[in-house]
């Protein structure tokens, strides 16, 4: 009976690592919003620095608010896991960036 309970426990936890290891493999949905700018050409401008720092996937995209003013968001993203994800934005914040995570 030690035995089994002992086996069983083991199981559990092997079963835990396993499902927190396929957690971290599964490809994110997320980006990280950088900044967002009035001007496209402060935009291009980040995004070629973001890219010079190794970031990859850095787009420009550009959004209508409900006002009817155009914004130029820098986004980064998405990432092949959770991991990369908070690699970025690791690099962000030693650049003095608060990145918004958001959902595509």
């Amino acid at each position: 009976l030690f035995h089994y309970q002992y086996v069983m426990r083991s199981y559990i936890l092997v079963s835990i690592k396993v499902t927190e290891i396929d957690s971290l493999e599964k490809k994110t949905n997320h980006v990280l919003q950088v900044a967002s700018f009035k001007s496209e050409w402060d935009a291009k401008e980040l995004q070629s620095k973001l890219i010079k720092k190794k970031l990859t996937n850095v787009q420009v995209t550009q959004s209508t608010a409900d006002s009817g003013s155009v914004w130029f968001r820098v986004m980064v993203g998405p990432f092949q896991n959770r991991s990369m994800l908070n690699k970025a934005q690791d690099v962000l914040v030693q650049m003095n960036f608060s990145p918004l995570e958001r959902k595509r």
